[in-house]
């Protein structure tokens, strides 16, 4: 006979790992179905100028921190302003796709109208930026100048093909 011997009160290797398993299982699962959710949400418009002098604001003294919030309000909304004619804009046209004969003058009309609003936003955005540069510190300057060089570097135009 062996000298080694399993005792028949210690209970089998399954059951001392319990729910183990069947935790764990279920917590790869909930951790699957919270990373699909998070792949297909929809990316938030891109606001560059926005995006990036939010993520400076708590580097930034109090006073300046306050004129770039409020400048980064500023060229929120008039990119969303500007974003929301468009796209109105957009709507008319293919309103005039769907009616035949396709009315030349009308179409040029909606597409010199979005030429029209992107200039006034981008006016707009300019002329908020260029206020908040005029109103900061030196040192607010510089650290606008030093993220928008680390912008530069982070963001590249796309190629369009």
């Amino acid at each position: 006979m062996s000298s080694f011997s399993i005792g028949r009160r210690s209970a089998p290797y399954r059951s001392r790992l319990g729910w183990l398993p069947a935790s764990l299982a279920v917590n790869l699962l909930l951790i699957g179905l919270v990373l699909a959710w998070v792949w297909n949400m929809p990316t938030p418009p891109r606001q560059a100028l926005v995006t990036w002098q939010r993520e400076l604001i708590p580097s930034l003294s109090p006073d300046d921190a306050a004129l770039a919030s409020e400048a980064t309000g500023r060229i929120a909304d008039a990119q969303a302003t500007g974003d929301r004619a468009v796209h109105a804009q957009y709507g008319k046209i293919r309103a005039l796709l769907a009616v035949e004969p396709v009315d030349q003058a009308a179409l040029q009309a909606a597409f010199t109208e979005i030429a029209t609003i992107r200039h006034n936003q981008q006016i707009a955005v300019g002329n908020a930026f260029r206020d908040e540069l005029a109103a900061v510190s030196p040192e607010g300057r510089r650290k606008i100048l030093s993220a928008m060089e680390k912008e530069s570097q982070r963001w590249h135009p796309t190629t369009g093909h």
